[in-house]
This record gives structure tokens, sequence and C-alpha cells, in this order.
């Protein structure tokens, strides 16, 4: 996904309850140190939210894009960890990204105090 893989265009539409859910797993995930089961949800996850950034309007998609940066700024870090500096800079810039698509000052704050800096 941080790559630039085109996401599937799903049947139905996203639906936001879940995808929220799975980014505040991502977040424990990493926050716990569960590396493997984080790695193995997040590829989708971006997935989902990509799609779901895309397809949504009004207000889905301003919370779409809030959750994509809330799971892009799991990414950045747990790329940062692993010392995959140039991955966590485009999750990073992918964060700050949705952020401002949010229209959320507090997620873009967030997003802009993430960078990962060179080693």
């Amino acid at each position: 996904m941080l790559t630039g893989t085109a996401p599937e265009p799903p049947a139905a539409p996203p639906d936001l309850t879940g995808l929220a859910l799975s980014v505040a797993r991502a977040r424990k995930d990493y926050q716990a140190c569960r590396y493997a089961e984080l790695v193995s949800r997040l590829p989708r996850l971006l997935s989902q939210l990509d799609t779901a950034c895309h397809r949504l309007i009004g207000d889905d998609r301003l919370r779409a894009c809030a959750l994509s940066a809330d799971a892009y700024h799991v990414a950045a870090g747990f790329l940062l960890k692993t010392g995959d500096p140039g991955l966590a800079h485009v999750a990073t810039d992918r964060s700050m990204t949705a952020a401002l698509a949010s229209q959320d000052p507090l997620r873009s704050a967030r997003a802009a105090g993430s960078s990962p800096t060179p080693s």
C-alpha cells in the first residue's frame, strides 16, 4: 500500500465503525509491541481506508480521512522502529495529507509532530 498498489474497489460501502475499531486495534498492537499482528493487518487496513477516503463524501469522508491519518501515523512509527526511515517518511507524508483532508486541526498537528528524523 505504501508503494502505490491500487486498492480493489469493494462491493459494499466502507464501514466506518469497523474501520475505527481496526485503527484502534492497530494502535494498541503497536503500543504493545505486537508487531506480527500489526503487520498482518495493517496493509489491508490502509487499503480499506484509502478506498473509504476516495469513495465517501461529506462528514463520512472527513471521518475516513481522520482514521487514515491515524493509521498512517501508526505505520510511520512502526516503520521507523523497524529501521525503514524511507518508508516511514512516506507514511508520515500520507498521514499529514490525510490529516489535512480531514479538516481536523488536532490531527494535522499530531501528524506534523510525528515526522521521522533521519538517523
